[in-house]
């Protein structure tokens, strides 16, 4: 007994030993690993980061295919960048019982596609931060600023090369000009997403340094991309517009002295409107004259000196913006009056919704189905609505109104006092009273966005990326808000108010920048400066008007 005793104690002895050996041995393995992963370089990882670097290597290889297709028709347009936002089906993120992603030994992650974290969620790993030209040692406030200015730079180039485009259609005719309308359109289409990506990134903050700074590459690489669309058609555009060179002159002396009749009639238009408006009513379109003169005066200048300082094309060029403003003007004068009619009838809606609300809180009980739960939130919307509707009633009768901000306010108190009796009306009565409400809405939005956009483009050489993205934002709800018009009246209606909200942004944040700008010191050229016409000038001191193409084709020209 004592035998077998001392049997199962050496048994258990040796079982110890071997269980501590064990330990051991397994111990110096995981040490031996980690200090092999020290060693070994992250771009030069093991298997399972090189896997997780496969679908970065087949994201750009898609995307050069892409950008092979799409650039058929453009000789030397360059590979597509990455596209930040890109989704996958939706069935990619579903759960694995469900046909979804699961984690295996041979499948890499897709990418996951948009949501309400933005574009965090769809940055690459961090082990393949080294694999991406993210900026290198920059900060990332350096690199917000790169692609704001990337993006502005893009946006002008885009837009000079659309009005230089118009011209040559004009003079040639539209068959001489496919290649370039391609091109313009292709360099749309990524300044649009580079538009998108940054309203993106304004809208839905990444919370890691390195997803941010992924999606400011993303933006800076459509930028470029834009650019080399336009830079590649440059040449053969220059040649196409040189054939017309010798005659250009006449035809802007003519051109130059309708813009003069032009601006007389404008002149007319503006004291009928100083005298029916407030100041504050008629502030978008207050230096509107002014600035036409000057551009009138300068592109007489270059006229007069046969192109000599700028070319002129640029004289063309500012003939365009000077008769954009008075087209401006003469719109917003319309606008004005339909603001007026527009603004009575949705005050005549808001004392009627005031008239609802009122009624709804005289009701015994608690309103089922509010969406404040009780009727606090109602009560506080109606009473701001009352008083709102009492001071604009007044303002509106007023000698000298203004109809637009008026019209603004309305919205502003029309909007939550209408989603808090949406709550307690029935579908029917919410989709029939947001029909009632989306003309004005949309009217306003239109307004709102026209107003922005004259001003921003004939002032372009100041305004930043803020202002920009919010008028392309802008435009999008508003064409959310069309889309949706029939089907979905109460979404539509929630699109075009944030269509003039996007807008009224853009054009404060437009006006801010033009006060703060400070142009080079160029005699006799501020306006052009201003307007994107000229580019300020380099060593040599000699400034450089704009063309077709991007910044490649304005530095190369600069340095003949």
């Amino acid at each position: 007994m004592s035998a077998a005793s001392g049997d199962n104690n050496a048994l258990s002895l040796l079982a110890c030993v071997l269980f501590v050996l064990g330990v051991v041995i397994v111990a110096l393995a995981v040490a031996r690993r980690r200090a092999g992963d020290r060693v070994t370089p992250r771009h030069r990882s093991p298997a399972g980061h090189r896997r997780r670097r496969n679908l970065f290597r087949r994201e750009r290889e898609r995307a050069e295919q892409a950008a092979a297709e799409q650039a058929e028709p453009i000789t030397t347009a360059p590979p597509e960048p990455v596209r930040v936002f890109d989704e996958p089906p939706a069935s990619a993120w579903a759960p694995p019982d469900q046909g979804g992603w699961a984690p295996s030994d041979s499948d890499d992650p897709p990418t996951r596609p948009a949501g309400p974290a933005g574009p965090a969620e769809r940055a690459g790993p961090r082990d393949d931060a080294d694999t991406l030209d993210l900026g290198g040692d920059l900060p990332t406030a350096r690199l917000l600023a790169q692609a704001d200015a990337a993006l502005v730079a893009a946006d002008n180039a885009l837009c000079t090369s659309e009005q230089e485009l118009a011209f040559a259609q004009a003079q040639h005719g539209r068959d001489a000009t496919v290649a370039f309308v391609e091109a313009v359109t292709a360099a749309r289409a990524d300044v649009a997403e580079a538009f998108r990506i940054r309203q993106h990134l304004d809208d839905h903050e990444p919370e890691d340094e390195f997803s941010r700074r992924r999606v400011l590459r993303a933006i800076v690489e459509h930028c470029a991309a834009a650019n080399q669309r336009l830079d590649a058609r440059a040449e053969p555009f220059e040649l196409l517009r040189s054939s017309e060179e010798a005659r250009l002159g006449g035809r802007l002396t003519v051109r130059r002295d309708e813009a003069r009749t032009r601006l007389q009639v404008a002149g007319t238009t503006w004291k009928e409107l100083a005298a029916a408006y407030a100041e504050s009513a008629l502030r978008p379109v207050a230096e509107n004259l002014a600035q036409a003169a000057a551009r009138i005066d300068f592109a007489t200048a270059e006229i007069e000196q046969d192109g000599r300082r700028t070319g002129l094309r640029t004289a063309q060029q500012a003939l365009g913006q000077a008769e954009a403003l008075l087209d401006a003007l003469d719109t917003y004068a319309a606008d004005l009056a339909t603001a007026e009619d527009a603004a009575a009838e949705l005050l005549a809606d808001l004392h009627a919704e005031v008239a609802a609300g009122k009624a709804v809180l005289a009701m015994a009980g608690r309103p089922p189905g509010n969406a404040r739960g009780d009727k606090v939130g109602l009560a506080a919307d109606v009473t701001r609505a009352d008083e709102a509707a009492s001071a604009l009633a007044t303002e509106l009768a007023e000698a000298k109104p203004d109809p637009v901000a008026g019209l603004r306010r309305l919205e502003a108190v029309s909007g939550p006092l209408g989603e808090s009796l949406g709550a307690v009306r029935d579908p029917s009565s919410r989709v029939a009273h947001a029909r009632e409400q989306l003309d004005q809405a949309m009217f306003a939005a239109r307004a709102t966005i026209d107003a922005a956009a004259g001003f921003l483009v004939t002032r372009r050489g100041a305004v930043g990326a803020r202002a920009r993205t919010r008028l392309f934002a802008a435009r999008c709800e508003l064409g959310q808000a069309a889309v949706a018009t029939e089907a979905e009246p109460v979404e539509a209606l929630a699109a075009a108010r944030a269509a003039e909200s996007l807008a009224n942004q853009s054009l404060a944040a437009a006006r801010a920048d033009v006060e703060r700008w400070s142009p080079p010191e160029v005699e006799g050229m501020e306006c052009a400066l201003l307007g994107g016409i000229v580019h300020a000038p380099d060593q040599t001191g000699r400034p450089y008007g704009s063309r077709f193409g991007g910044p490649g084709t304005r530095d190369r020209d600069r340095a003949a």
